[in-house]
C-alpha cells in the first residue's frame, strides 16, 4: 500500500512538473502575433457573438480538417482576436502529449523489462519523454498557430495508440471497450490531418515487437478495423494518393522528389540529435541523379538504420522500435509531393521516437548490474542534455517573437530562397516600411519572378512610396502570371484592377481607370469595392443616377460597407439641396 502511494505521488509529481516545464518554457510565445501562414487560415476579426449555434453553422464537416477548424473557432469563440489564446491551446496540447507518451513508454517498458520497482520504471519513462518535452524541433508546432495540425492528430493518435496496446492486453468487456476507445481517437486524428492513415503500420509494428507471443488470430482481428477504416477514408477523401499524385498540385518529378527527400531525412535525423540553426523555411536543392554525394548519403543512413534496428530489436526492443517509429513516420514525405520538402512542424510526430530510443540504454543504466559511477555518469549527462535542449528551445522561442524577426532569420538561413525574401518583404509591407519592403521583395523577384503576388507585394511598396507609375507597371505584371497561393478567392489580381484603375483616376484617366474597375468586377462580381469606385468616378462627372446605382449595388455585396453608404448618404444631400433649389 506504501509502495502504491508513493508511485501516485510520484506521478502527480510528474503531471506537476511536465505542466510548469511546458507552460514555463513557452510563455513568451504567448506574445507572438498571427503569422503569415495563421492569417490564411485563421481570421481574427470573425466575430462569433452568436454563440455556440453561430460557431456550429460556421463548421464545415466537408472540409479535409474539420476537426482542426472546430478548435480554430473554438478559440475565435472564446479568445476573439488575442492570438494569447491560441497558443495556449497549442502548449496544452503539447504537455498532454508528452504525458500520453510517458504512460506509452512505461507500458512498454513494464513489457519489455526485467525491472521491477514501478518507481525506477516511472523515473525511467519521465526522462525518456523530457528530450521530447524540452525539444527544439517541437517548437515550431507549439509556437506557429497553423503548426496545431501535428499536435493535434499527434494527441489522437497518442490516444488511439495506448487504448490499443490496453486492448491487445485486455480480456472480454474491457477489450472491446479499449478497442472501441481506440478507433473513435483514431477516427478523430483523420479529422485533424490526413497523414494519420499510416497510423495502422503504428500498431502493427507495435503488435510485432511486444505482443508476439499474444492470440495470433485475436490480434489480426483487432488490426483489421484500423486498416479498413484508413484504407475507406484514403479511397473517399484522397484516391489521387494511389497514384501519387500531388495533394498541393506541386509539379516535380518523382525521381527527384524521392531522391531529394533521403537527402532531407539525413539532415533532420541530424537536427533531431543537435537541433541548432533551426529554419522555418529550409531550403533543399532539387537532386536528379543516384550519384549525388547528398542522396547517397542519405540513403545510406537510411538503410544502415533499418539494419540496426532489425540487429538490436532482441536485446533493445524499445529502441530499434524507436528507430521503426522514425523511419515510419518519415516514410510518406518519400513519396508524397507537396510544395515544401519539409517544414520542421511535420517532424513532431516523428520526434516521438527519441522517447523510445533512449529509454532502452536507460533502462541498462539503472540496473543494479551497472557501477554506481555509470550511474551518476549517465545522470549528469541526462541533465546536461535537457539543460542544452532547454537553452536551444528559449533561444528558437526568442526567434518568434515578431513575424518580422522569424522571417529575417529565415533570409538569414535560407537566403536563396524565393519565399523568404517574399514573405520577410511582405511583413515589412504591412509595418508600412516600404524601402525596405521593396528591396526584400526586389530580392525574391531576382530569385523567381513568375508569380503575381510577388509583383503585387512590390507594386503596394511603390504606392507606399509614392512612385505611381513604378506602382501601376508592377500591378500590370501581376496580371501575368499565376497566384502563388492556389486557395479560392485570391485577391491578388482583383486587388491589382482596383488599384490601377485608381492610379489611373488619380492621373485623370477616366476611361482606364473605368476599363480596370469593370475588369475587377468580371474577376469577382461578389466584391463591392469596383462598384463602389465606378460610383465615385461617375459623381466626379456629375451623373448622379449611374453614381447611386453603383452605390447601391456596392451595398447589395456588403450591406455593412461605411464608404458606399457615405457616398449614398452624399448623393442623397445633393438631390435634396437641388430639390430646394
Amino acid at each position: 500500500m506504501n509502495k502504491l502511494s508513493n508511485n501516485n505521488i510520484f506521478l502527480i509529481c510528474i503531471i506537476t512538473l511536465a505542466g510548469i516545464l511546458s507552460f514555463s518554457l513557452y510563455l513568451p510565445s504567448l506574445k507572438t502575433p498571427f503569422l503569415f501562414d495563421d492569417l490564411l487560415i485563421i481570421n481574427p476579426s470573425v466575430d462569433y457573438s452568436g454563440g455556440i449555434k453561430a460557431l456550429l453553422e460556421s463548421i464545415d464537416i466537408f472540409s479535409s480538417r474539420p476537426l482542426l477548424g472546430t478548435t480554430y473557432r473554438l478559440n475565435s469563440l472564446i479568445s476573439r482576436g488575442n492570438p494569447a489564446g491560441y497558443h495556449i491551446v497549442n502548449i496544452a496540447l503539447h504537455f498532454l502529449n508528452s504525458l500520453l507518451l510517458f504512460f506509452i513508454v512505461r507500458m512498454l517498458l513494464l513489457k519489455t523489462s526485467d525491472i521491477s520497482e514501478l518507481l525506477q520504471i516511472n523515473i525511467l519513462s519521465f526522462a525518456s519523454v523530457l528530450f521530447f518535452l524540452v525539444h527544439p524541433l517541437a517548437s515550431e508546432s507549439v509556437i506557429y498557430i497553423t503548426g496545431r495540425s501535428s499536435l493535434l492528430y499527434t494527441f489522437f493518435l497518442l490516444l488511439s495508440f495506448l487504448s490499443f496496446l490496453k486492448a491487445i492486453e485486455a480480456k472480454s468487456i474491457k477489450l472491446f471497450l479499449h478497442i472501441t476507445v481506440s478507433l473513435l481517437f483514431f477516427f478523430c486524428a483523420l479529422l485533424s490531418k490526413e497523414i494519420s492513415l499510416i497510423f495502422p503500420a503504428f500498431i502493427l509494428i507495435a503488435t510485432l515487437f511486444f505482443y508476439r507471443d499474444e492470440n495470433k488470430e485475436r490480434t489480426i482481428l483487432l488490426f483489421l478495423p484500423y486498416f479498413l477504416i484508413s484504407l475507406f477514408v484514403s479511397l473517399l477523401k484522397m484516391p489521387s494518393l494511389f497514384i501519387l499524385k500531388s495533394p498541393d498540385k506541386t509539379v516535380r518529378p518523382l525521381f527527384t522528389h524521392i531522391l531529394t527527400e533521403f537527402n532531407v531525412f539525413a539532415h533532420y535525423l541530424l537536427k533531431m540529435l543537435y537541433p541548432v540553426n533551426l529554419n522555418i523555411d529550409p531550403f533543399f536543392s532539387d537532386i536528379g541523379s543516384l550519384f549525388n554525394v547528398h542522396f547517397l548519403l542519405g540513403f545510406l543512413i537510411f538503410t544502415l538504420l533499418i539494419f540496426i534496428a532489425y540487429r538490436i530489436k532482441k536485446n533493445l526492443p524499445l529502441s530499434s522500435f524507436g528507430i521503426i517509429w522514425l523511419i515510419l513516420a518519415f516514410s510518406p514525405h518519400l513519396l508524397v509531393r507537396l510544395r515544401d520538402y519539409m517544414c520542421e512542424r511535420w517532424l513532431y510526430f516523428p520526434l516521438i521516437a527519441l522517447a523510445f530510443l533512449i529509454s532502452d540504454p536507460l533502462k541498462r543504466l539503472i540496473s543494479k548490474k551497472e557501477q554506481m559511477k555509470k550511474k551518476y555518469i549517465a545522470a549528469a549527462i541526462l541533465c546536461l542534455s535537457t539543460c542544452f535542449y532547454l537553452g536551444l528551445t528559449g533561444n528558437r522561442i526568442m526567434d518568434w517573437k515578431s513575424d518580422i524577426s522569424i522571417w529575417k532569420d529565415a533570409v538569414k538561413k535560407s537566403p536563396q530562397k524565393f519565399r523568404t525574401h517574399a514573405n520577410l518583404g511582405y511583413v515589412l509591407l504591412k509595418k508600412e516600411r516600404y524601402e525596405e519592403a521593396k528591396e526584400e521583395i526586389k530580392k525574391a523577384i531576382e530569385i523567381n519572378n513568375k508569380y503575381a503576388e510577388i509583383h503585387y507585394y512590390l507594386a503596394e511598396a511603390y504606392l507606399g512610396l509614392g512612385n505611381d507609375d513604378m506602382a501601376l507597371k508592377e500591378f500590370e505584371e501581376s496580371l501575368k502570371y499565376l497566384p502563388y497561393y492556389d486557395y479560392n478567392d485570391n485577391p491578388t489580381y482583383y486587388n491589382s484592377l482596383i488599384n490601377m484603375g485608381v492610379i489611373f483616376f488619380k492621373k485623370g484617366d477616366k476611361q482606364k481607370a473605368l476599363e480596370s474597375f469593370n475588369a475587377a468586377i468580371r474577376q469577382n462580381p461578389k466584391r463591392p469595392q469596383a462598384y463602389n469606385n465606378i460610383g465615385i468616378l461617375y459623381l466626379s462627372t456629375g451623373e448622379l443616377k449611374k453614381a447611386e446605382q453603383f452605390f447601391i449595388a456596392a451595398l447589395f455585396r456588403d450591406n455593412d460597407n461605411k464608404k458606399a453608404k457615405e457616398n449614398l448618404r452624399y448623393i442623397y444631400a445633393l438631390k435634396e439641396k437641388e430639390a430646394k433649389e
